[in-house]
């Protein structure tokens, strides 16, 4: 059984839910349980896709997906900053852990094409 809780991946990608959690209970409630919530569900995913892509033996097709939901986090941080739900601290905390996130996740996409 692989682990999946040792990948620096991982470990990035949980720090990063809890961080939303934090981010999305300061919210105002007009953005708590809209943009917020939508943030903290594609964390989730992220980890579930994370734990997909370990075990398969095709881990490009759970990869491709999870660029997707990091994709999506840009666009829920984003907004959260233009909407003024979060402060400019709080986007640059957002957009240094998904940039160390995605670069980790492009890193892995490579290296699994490599290995085809």
């Amino acid at each position: 059984m692989s682990r999946y809780e040792y990948l620096p991946l991982y470990r990035a990608s949980y720090a990063l839910c809890l961080y939303a959690h934090e981010v999305q209970s300061k919210l105002p409630k007009g953005l708590r349980y809209t943009v917020g919530l939508k943030l903290l569900d594609a964390c989730v995913e992220s980890l579930r896709l994370i734990v997909v892509a370990n075990r398969a033996a095709q881990k490009s097709g759970a990869l491709d997906l999870l660029i997707l939901e990091i994709e999506g986090l840009w666009v829920f941080s984003r907004l959260l900053y233009d909407f003024r739900g979060i402060s400019s601290g709080e986007f640059k905390v957002l957009s240094e852990r998904l940039a160390g996130i995605q670069s980790q996740v492009d890193g892995w996409l490579k290296w699994d094409r490599k290995q085809r």
